[in-house]
């Protein structure tokens, strides 16, 4: 994605900068895990061979986080939960 401030949102250029500087196998630090949202977008760039490290406050969130559903988008990936891919 190509974006400058004025095109994009916070979040796209946010998204666009980390997508530029992470790899499949990197890992990748969420430290406020939330609904999981921004844990699901790092897990799709590091790819199945990398870490996703998921840090909250809230343990209700943490425990929402590893229930959501998530599909990585690589042709051998299955569903799988950040339940995998997130520590408390």
């Amino acid at each position: 994605m190509d974006c400058n401030v004025v095109q994009c949102s916070l979040l796209e250029t946010a998204h666009a900068l980390v997508s530029s500087k992470t790899l499949p196998g990197d890992a990748a630090v969420d430290a406020t895990v939330g609904n999981g949202h921004d844990t699901l977008f790092l897990a799709q760039c590091v790819g199945l061979k990398g870490e996703v490290i998921g840090f909250d406050v809230q343990q209700q969130a943490l425990d929402n986080a590893k229930h959501r559903p998530i599909s990585l988008d690589e042709p051998s990936a299955n569903k799988t939960s950040i339940n995998s891919l997130l520590l408390s």
